[in-house]
């Protein structure tokens, strides 16, 4: 992404020589900043409804969504001077370079999650259309909630996908030949949803349906690294077929889920901690033949919480790192660093040098697959040895140490620092019990690499 900034001279003219007023129109008195630039790269916002002009030369006015705009040449006149930045923003999107992209914008809002948590985020327009369609039309049946598709426009016409669809199964269907198991897995995912009523058989008289209000939802099947016998559907709904998609057709909805990390702090409150895997999506009647059968006498396993390594044993949170060999470039370098999941920042000094060497690199403008020598090198190759030492590094899941008391008092004590290199902080939590014992707990640690901007 380029970003090119310039310098724009508006003029407050006191007189224009043409006249500042379109017949037919009042113009309200503004006195505010500018706060949103709209550029031609949003040409719905452009669309002129209505068109109102005067002799010619002078100025004329178009009415669109957003209301009356105003277009004139600016010519000499006496005024005031006003300076606006204005940010051009140039998309460049090269193929070969899309997973770079995924990986550096992975990085970068592991690094500032709290943008999202400070952002109290009101419902959009779209929001509260979609929770007054779903106040309307909800129906409960048969012990199950059922809610229609939330169409933007009821009316809506779709365009037959069905030869996309064909495509698409062609293609999972040459899938199955090469990878029996695979097959078998996805053909009993399937059988399964059928079973459970998630989904049914089009009738026949259907088959040949070409009304505007069909459309073929592509699917194909992927396997979890951290759980590689268990397959998962995905209904690809967003597949586009001329210019066309299910999901942009349908209201989103407001985002009701919890932030990640804040989610992860309060699971560490309590002595005792419940962790539960979803089956399914969808909320039934009847779930209890669902529950695993617990065993007391067996060997507490290693469970994932939230993305982090829960040792229930010991009851404690920590790492278990699988790195794969790779030739030392800028790019592998990303790739690992990335890997390394740490949301509570348990060990972000350790990451941070990690980002100083990809911050040298970039700094030097080393090509993504460039081989590192000399002492990148040997940076890079102390750092790596160091990785496998991750595993023993351990914090308690519960602030509360065993045995303590009730809480009387709670302080969260923060210390940060900063050099050349970079800057970090880190949130610790001294309790006191009614007996006086004071215990301290790490809470949360985060690290930035310095600006390269000095």
């Amino acid at each position: 992404m380029r970003c090119q900034f310039q310098w724009i001279t508006f003029r407050n003219k006191k007189k224009s020589r043409n006249g500042a007023t379109c017949r037919g129109i009042t113009w309200p008195k503004l006195d505010a900043s500018i706060g949103l630039m709209i550029g031609n790269n949003v040409p719905d916002a452009y669309t002129p409804f209505e068109v109102a002009t005067g002799p010619s030369g002078s100025p004329h006015a178009t009415r669109t969504r957003l209301g009356w705009i105003i277009w004139n040449m600016i010519r000499e006149c006496t005024g005031t001077n006003k300076v606006v930045n204005r940010v051009q923003m140039s998309a460049i999107h090269e193929e070969e370079h899309s997973r770079l992209n995924e990986l550096v914008e992975k990085s970068m809002n592991f690094d500032f999650p709290e943008r999202i948590i400070d952002d109290k985020r009101e419902n959009s327009v779209d929001d509260n259309s979609f929770l007054d369609y779903v106040n309307k039309n909800i129906h409960f049946e048969k012990g199950q909630y059922y809610i229609p598709l939330p169409f933007r426009d009821n009316n809506v016409k779709l365009p037959n996908n069905a030869s996309q669809g064909q495509q698409r199964l062609r293609s999972l269907k040459n899938k199955f030949i090469k990878n029996p198991k695979f097959k078998q897995d996805y053909t009993d995912f399937m059988e399964k949803l059928l079973e459970r009523g998630y989904m049914e058989h089009v009738p026949k008289e259907q088959f040949n349906r070409n009304d505007g209000r069909v459309w073929y939802i592509p699917h194909h099947g992927v396997y979890h690294s951290q759980k590689p016998d268990k397959i998962r559907i995905v209904f690809d709904c967003s597949a586009t077929y001329m210019g066309v998609s299910l999901n942009k057709q349908l209201l989103q909805g407001p985002d009701l889920t919890n932030n990640l990390l804040g989610v992860l702090i309060r699971f560490r409150e309590e002595k005792v901690a419940i962790l539960g895997d979803i089956e399914a999506m969808f909320h039934q009647e009847e779930r209890s033949k669902e529950v695993k059968q617990w065993s007391l006498e067996d060997d507490l396993p290693v469970e994932r919480a939230l993305g982090v390594q829960w040792f229930i044993e010991t009851d404690t949170l920590g790492f278990r790192i699988k790195c794969k060999e790779k030739i030392a470039t800028r790019r592998s370098i990303l790739s690992i660093t990335s890997s390394v999941y740490d949301p509570l920042g348990i060990i972000s000094p350790y990451v941070l040098n990690a980002k100083s060497i990809l911050q040298g690199l970039c700094r030097q403008g080393f090509s993504w697959d460039k081989e590192l020598t000399g002492t990148d090198l040997k940076k890079w190759n102390d750092w790596l040895d160091q990785l496998s030492d991750l595993e023993n590094v351990r914090i308690d899941r519960c602030y509360k140490p065993k045995n303590f008391g009730k809480v009387v008092s709670s302080q969260l004590h923060c210390f940060s620092d900063a050099s050349e290199i970079g800057y970090g902080m880190v949130f610790y939590l001294r309790l006191v019990d009614d007996e006086g014992m004071i215990h301290c707990s790490f809470v949360l640690g985060k690290s930035r690499v310095a600006p390269l901007k000095k």
